[in-house]
């Protein structure tokens, strides 16, 4: 697949797969905040796509039960897929969390200590 073939058809799933968790996936785990979905890598031959999504809340939640809960919901995603975008396999789906945004945020908090 050429190169910008496959980020046109990333972009396209991050587009679609947001609007997915937006309107229609509900994580009972997740009762106040959002996901959002950092990135979208699809592998060469379109058969696979891993998505890193970020979970913001504003009460704590277990890593491992909140990616349990977004794997459980990866056949949903790829429904998702198959009805907006027109390709001829639809990929599977891999979710991943991405905890890029909450370590950020603790480096940060690291610095601001050490220059007190």
């Amino acid at each position: 697949m050429k190169k910008f073939r496959k980020e046109q058809i990333e972009k396209e799933i991050q587009r679609v797969l947001g609007k997915a968790f937006l309107e229609d996936i509900k994580l009972e785990e997740l009762k106040s905040g959002f996901v959002s979905i950092t990135f979208v890598k699809l592998d060469n031959e379109g058969s696979y796509t891993d998505v890193y999504v970020s979970v913001l809340s504003k009460d704590p939640f277990n890593k491992s039960v909140m990616e349990a809960a977004l794997k459980s919901k990866e056949k949903m995603l790829r429904k998702a897929l198959s009805d907006n975008i027109p390709l001829r396999h639809t990929p599977v789906v891999r979710v991943h969390l991405d905890t890029g945004i909450e370590e950020g945020v603790r480096i940060s908090n690291l610095i601001q200590s050490l220059n007190k």
